[in-house]
């Protein structure tokens, strides 16, 4: 705005493994959403380099990153993006748009499976306007597991759940992906949520730009 630049985001550098479930926590305005919508390659960094699975993001145009996102990675926004006038399965089966060489079939069999393991079963044919907040995050979550993503980005999963029911969801997450050998990589600003994965940073610890903002206020 006004042809100024802010700086949100500085890491010299991030690696997770594969097969890692990463909580990055930190406040509203440290950076975290920035940096799932980087990791996604929804948007691309001012400089630096974003390298997942061994391909370099940085350096493919917007249809080879959208291709590449729906081959390799499932997303959990924290506003769902779902179609409320779709079923809960619909809605699920729309992921197919990202990768066409899966199986109609096996796929409506799996969005399915899926809305039953994350406790749907009794809402497959609902329309999406008909069911609770916490309810579409669970169709959200589904959408983004039936192509069976080699990494899962989840942006707040407690946001719109009381903290158990958000804990239960979050550990039906880890299981699916630790089933899978899924990456899973969650932003939170939830302790609770954090302390159920194997590894935990914050946005403090790995940007620069947030640490030194942080740093000025307290001064």
């Amino acid at each position: 705005m006004n042809k100024q630049k802010e700086e949100i985001l500085n890491i010299d550098s991030l690696v997770v493994s594969k097969g890692d479930q990463l909580a990055i926590m930190g406040p509203s305005g440290s950076g975290k959403t920035t940096l799932l919508r980087l990791l996604s390659g929804l948007v691309l960094p001012a400089s630096g380099t974003i390298q997942l699975l061994g391909e370099e993001l940085t350096c493919k145009t917007e249809k080879e990153r959208d291709e590449f996102r729906g081959r390799n990675i499932g997303m959990v926004f924290q506003e769902f993006q779902l179609f409320p006038a779709m079923t809960a399965v619909e809605n699920v089966l729309v992921q197919q748009l990202a990768n066409s060489s899966l199986d109609k079939k096996y796929a409506k069999e799996k969005a399915v499976s899926l809305l039953r393991e994350l406790g749907l079963e009794k809402r497959l044919q609902n329309r999406v306007m008909q069911l609770s907040r916490g309810e579409q995050q669970r169709v959200a979550i589904a959408r983004a597991l039936l192509n069976n993503p080699q990494i899962l980005l989840v942006d707040e999963p407690t946001s719109n759940l009381d903290i158990k029911t958000g804990i239960h969801i979050m550990n039906q997450i880890q299981d699916i992906s630790r089933t899978n050998g899924t990456t899973l990589i969650t932003v939170t600003h939830d302790v609770h949520i954090a302390n159920g994965f194997t590894r935990m940073i914050t946005m403090e610890e790995i940007n620069k730009s947030y640490s030194g903002v942080l740093k000025e206020v307290l001064r």
